[in-house]
C-alpha cells in the first residue's frame, strides 16, 4: 500500500494514466486549499494488502463504510471516502483486471468536497 501526500510522490506513480488522474485530482483539491494533502490522501492498494492496513490508514473499519463516490480509472477502481465534516478524505485506487471493469457499477457522482467553496486563506 502506498500513501501519497505530495506532488513529488505523484510524479513517481505508474502507469502514466494513473499519475495523470492523481495530478488532476490534486489540482481539483487545490481549488479549495493550498496543498491537496490538507484535503485528500491518495492510497494505492497493491496485491496482498490486508483490509486492516487500509482501515488503519482511514481511521475506521473499511468494511463498515461505503465509498462516497467511485469510478473506473484505467485499470484501477477509484473509491472516494469523505472522512470528516470539512470534506477531508481519501481516494483509494485498487488495481483491477480490465475484463472485470465492465462488470463493476461505480457510483457516478462527485465527492462532496468537489462542491465546497474555497475558504479564504
Amino acid at each position: 500500500m502506498q500513501v501519497i501526500r505530495s506532488r513529488e510522490r505523484i510524479e513517481q506513480v505508474h502507469p502514466p494514466s494513473l499519475r495523470a488522474t492523481l495530478l488532476l485530482r490534486a489540482a481539483e483539491a487545490e481549488e479549495f486549499v493550498d496543498d491537496f494533502s490538507e484535503l485528500v490522501s491518495f492510497i494505492l492498494i497493491e496485491p496482498g494488502v490486508a483490509p486492516s492496513d487500509l482501515s488503519g490508514e482511514l481511521g475506521r473499519e473499511v468494511h463498515l463504510i461505503t465509498p462516497d463516490a467511485s469510478e473506473i480509472v484505467g485499470d484501477h477502481l477509484a473509491l472516494v471516502y469523505v472522512l470528516s465534516d470539512d470534506g477531508a478524505g481519501a481516494s483509494v485506487f485498487v488495481r483491477i483486471d480490465p475484463a472485470e471493469a465492465a462488470q463493476l457499477n461505480p457510483i457516478s457522482h462527485k465527492p462532496s468536497w468537489a462542491f465546497r467553496e474555497r475558504q479564504d486563506r
